[in-house]
C-alpha cells in the first residue's frame, strides 16, 4: 500500500512539473479553475503570464491609438502586433463614460508616455524589465516656462487628453487625442518641439512632435508667450496620504482601475477609500475582470461572472496573488487568449493591457551598466543600431535641439557640436563624418545611430552580440 501511496506522489509531483515547465516554456498559458471562496465556488478564468520571460512585453493601448475611442478588444491586442513582436493574450482595461464622450477614466501609460489622468482607485504598473508595481496613485502634473521655478513662470493641468468641460480646468492634449483639440472657447498654447509655436483662442491642432495646452485657469492665461520653452513633469503620490511613491517615474506602461483587492498577500478590498461611490463597485455582483501577480513574478489576467469585489480579492487570494486589483467590469470584461476569446466583452471598449511576445531577442542598451529607458524599442537596420533621439540626447547630457523646417538635430556637450540631418550624414566640430545609416523617422519616432552619438561624446562603445546590447562606458575622471 506505502509502495502504491509512493508511486502516486510521483505522479502527481511529475504531472506537475510538467505542467509548470509547460506554462514556463511557453512563457503565456490559459487555464480555468474552480474556487472556494466563503460564499461557494466560483469559476475564473485564466491566462497566466511569466514575467521573467525577457521576451514578455507589456503594453497599455487606447482603442485604435487614441484617447476616446473604442474598439473591439481582439483589434486593440492586433494593435501591439509589429515585425519584432506579437500579441498573445489581453484584457480590457480601465473604466470608461461607455453611455456618453467615451472618455476613460483612469491612469494610462504607454511606452514611458502619460496619456491619461485618473480621480481614484488603483494603478498596476511595469517597468521595462516587468517589474510590477500596484499602488493607489494619484499623478500631478506641472509644467514649467523658460526653465524657470518663479511662481510666475510655472503652470500645472488638470488631465491629459480629457476634454474637461469645467471653466477653470487646464488640460494637455498629446497627439494620442487626435489632430486637433475639442471645440472649446478657452485659450490654446500650442507647443511643438519643447517651444511655445501658437497661441490662440478655441480649437487648435496638436503637433506631432509636441502637444497643445488648453488653459482655462484665469491664473496661467498671461503666462505663455510664442518662443517660449515649456516643459511638464510628472509626480506619483499615494491616492489618500499624498506621499511620493518610489519606483514609478521608471514605469513603462500602466494603467488604472480599482479597487485594489490583494496587497502583500492580505485582502485588502475597500473601494470607498479609494473614492468610488457607485454601487456597482461598492455591492453589487457582476462580471468582473481582474489582474495580479505572485511571489513568482508570475502575472494572473482573470475573468468571473457574478461577483462582488469582496469574493473577486477572495479569489485573487486563493490563487496566490501577491497584489491583485480590479479592472472595468459588466459589458466592458474581457479576456483574450492566442486569437481567441476566452470572455468576449458585451460592448467595444476604450483601452486594454495587451502581453506580447518578442519574435526574437530584443536589442537592449546599457550606459555604465545601467539600462537606458527607452520609451520605443531600438532598431537594427544595415548592422546599425538606432534608438529614440531624446532618450540618448538626455542620458548622455547633451543639449538638443531641433529644426522642424530643415529637419535637422542639433546636440552640445562640452564643446563639442553634432549636427545631424534626418536622411544625411553628420558633422561632428564642423568634420563630415559618414554614417552607414543615418538619422530617420520611423513609426513617428525619431531614431539615431546610437554608437555615433555616444562616441561622438567621447565614450566608448561596445556590441554585446550573444545578449545584442549596446554596451555605452562613459569614462569620469
Amino acid at each position: 500500500m506505502k509502495k502504491h501511496y509512493r508511486i502516486f506522489l510521483l505522479i502527481i509531483s511529475f504531472i506537475f512539473q510538467f505542467s509548470y515547465s509547460y506554462g514556463a516554456a511557453n512563457s503565456v498559458w490559459k487555464e480555468t479553475k474552480q474556487v472556494s471562496i466563503s460564499t461557494g465556488n466560483k469559476t475564473a478564468h485564466l491566462v497566466y503570464v511569466n514575467l521573467n520571460d525577457p521576451k514578455i512585453q507589456i503594453d497599455v493601448l487606447p482603442a485604435k491609438g487614441k484617447v476616446g475611442q473604442v474598439d473591439d478588444l481582439k483589434n486593440i491586442a492586433n494593435q501591439a502586433n509589429t515585425s519584432e513582436k506579437e500579441a498573445v493574450a489581453a484584457i480590457n482595461g480601465t473604466f470608461f463614460n461607455s453611455y456618453d464622450d467615451l472618455q476613460p477614466n483612469g491612469n494610462i501609460i504607454e511606452n514611458g508616455k502619460l496619456l491619461h489622468v485618473g480621480s481614484n482607485g488603483t494603478t498596476i504598473g511595469f517597468t521595462k524589465d516587468n517589474k510590477v508595481l500596484m499602488d493607489p496613485v494619484k499623478i500631478k502634473v506641472t509644467g514649467t516656462i523658460n526653465g524657470s521655478s518663479n511662481w510666475d513662470k510655472t503652470w500645472y493641468a488638470w488631465n491629459i487628453n480629457h476634454n474637461d468641460t469645467r471653466a477653470e480646468a487646464t488640460v494637455i492634449f498629446t497627439p494620442e487625442y487626435g489632430k486637433y483639440t475639442p471645440e472649446h472657447n478657452k485659450l490654446s498654447v500650442v507647443v511643438e518641439n519643447g517651444v511655445v509655436a501658437e497661441i490662440k483662442n478655441g480649437k487648435a491642432r496638436i503637433p506631432v512632435n509636441g502637444y497643445t495646452i488648453v488653459v482655462g485657469t484665469k491664473g496661467l492665461l498671461d503666462r505663455f508667450h510664442v518662443g517660449d520653452s515649456v516643459e511638464y513633469h510628472i509626480e506619483f503620490n499615494h491616492l489618500n496620504s499624498g506621499n511620493p511613491l518610489t519606483g514609478w517615474g521608471n514605469v513603462d506602461s500602466a494603467v488604472g482601475a480599482g479597487p485594489m483587492l490583494v496587497k502583500d498577500g492580505k485582502i485588502v478590498a475597500n473601494p470607498k477609500n479609494e473614492g468610488f461611490t457607485s454601487e456597482k463597485i461598492l455591492t453589487n455582483k457582476g462580471q468582473r475582470s481582474f489582474i495580479g501577480v505572485n511571489e513568482n513574478n508570475v502575472m494572473i489576467m482573470g475573468t468571473v461572472s457574478s461577483a462582488n469585489i469582496n469574493e473577486l480579492a477572495e479569489i485573487a487570494k486563493k490563487l496566490g496573488l501577491k497584489d491583485a486589483m480590479n479592472l472595468d467590469g459588466g459589458a466592458s470584461s474581457g479576456l483574450y487568449y492566442n486569437g481567441e476569446y476566452i470572455t468576449k466583452t458585451g460592448r467595444q471598449i476604450s483601452n486594454a493591457l495587451v502581453v506580447s511576445k518578442m519574435k526574437q531577442d530584443a536589442i537592449k542598451v546599457t550606459i555604465n551598466e545601467n539600462p537606458l529607458n527607452m520609451n520605443v524599442s531600438p532598431v537594427m537596420k544595415d548592422g546599425t543600431v538606432l534608438v529614440p533621439l531624446r532618450a540618448i540626447f538626455e542620458a548622455l547630457n547633451i543639449d538638443l535641439k531641433y529644426d522642424a523646417s530643415t529637419k535637422t538635430i542639433y546636440g552640445e556637450k562640452e564643446g563639442t557640436k553634432i549636427i545631424l540631418p534626418l536622411g544625411k550624414d553628420a558633422t561632428v566640430n564642423g568634420q563630415v563624418v559618414k554614417l552607414a545609416t543615418p538619422a530617420q523617422t520611423i513609426n513617428g519616432n525619431t531614431m539615431v545611430p546610437v554608437k555615433f552619438i555616444a562616441q561622438s561624446t567621447g565614450a566608448d562603445v561596445k556590441w554585446d552580440g550573444a545578449s545584442k546590447t549596446v554596451v555605452i562606458i562613459i569614462n569620469r575622471i
